[in-house]
């Protein structure tokens, strides 16, 4: 009985090269960045959070890390400001009261949005 040959396989590179639309970065960022609204807004139960991870974690992939965290940088400051002078604005008996109010709902969209970005702070943050 004859010994089989043993085959090489090689595996080749695509041949052809593979193109992003180069609207991609900026559509796909307008959809992250009203999700975000969203939560901070208190509105997140229609949101699909595997479909926004999926859309960051290709942002990431693609080489759009830098848009999607300085994208982040200016949403989170906008709301911040925001929230700033809501709390400036409470009376001085219900201030303690507004920021610790605050200070939750913060926390709480700050673990959601954590949640979609994570690939993002894994990789582009380091």
């Amino acid at each position: 009985m004859a010994t089989p040959k043993k085959m090489k396989f090689k595996i080749e590179p695509f041949k052809h090269k593979v193109e992003m639309d180069p609207k991609y970065a900026e559509k796909t960022w307008s959809l992250l960045q009203k999700a975000i609204e969203e939560i901070h807004d208190h509105n997140a139960s229609g949101l699909s959070f595997e479909e926004l991870y999926r859309n960051a974690y290709n942002m990431v992939l693609h080489k759009f890390g830098d848009r999607l965290y300085n994208g982040l940088q200016s949403v989170l400051g906008e709301h911040l400001a925001k929230v700033e002078s809501a709390v400036q604005g409470a009376q001085r008996e219900q201030f303690l009261t507004e920021l610790n109010q605050r200070w939750h709902e913060h926390t709480k969209s700050t673990q959601m949005i954590r949640d979609i970005l994570m690939y993002m702070d894994r990789t582009y943050v380091q």
